[in-house]
């Protein structure tokens, strides 16, 4: 039973850790280009990490197995690509 736990605890902390990663990479340019610079850094990061669990509870609905087929069909394939090689060449 220990094991188990710790397993399911171990992908938890994956998985924020992942988030972690998206989060930061989402609040560093907003930060940087100044879009919202009249709000607070504590806020922006509040806001931002409200809108990533409003979208995810899509993914929690009867529907959410048919809307992770869209996500993985549609959203990981050329457009994501097309999405690093601009931030490649930005940077």
């Amino acid at each position: 039973q220990l094991w188990s736990v710790l397993y399911f605890f171990m992908l938890l902390l994956l998985g924020m850790g992942s988030m972690l990663g998206n989060v930061t990479a989402i609040i560093t340019p907003l930060q940087d280009f100044k879009v919202v610079s009249h709000m607070s850094h504590e806020l922006l990061n509040g806001v931002v990490c409200l809108l990533c669990f409003l979208l995810g509870l899509g993914f929690t609905t009867t529907s959410g197995n048919y809307w992770f087929a869209m996500f993985n069909d549609y959203g990981a394939t050329f457009s994501l690509l097309f999405i690093v090689l601009i931030e490649v060449t930005i940077i």
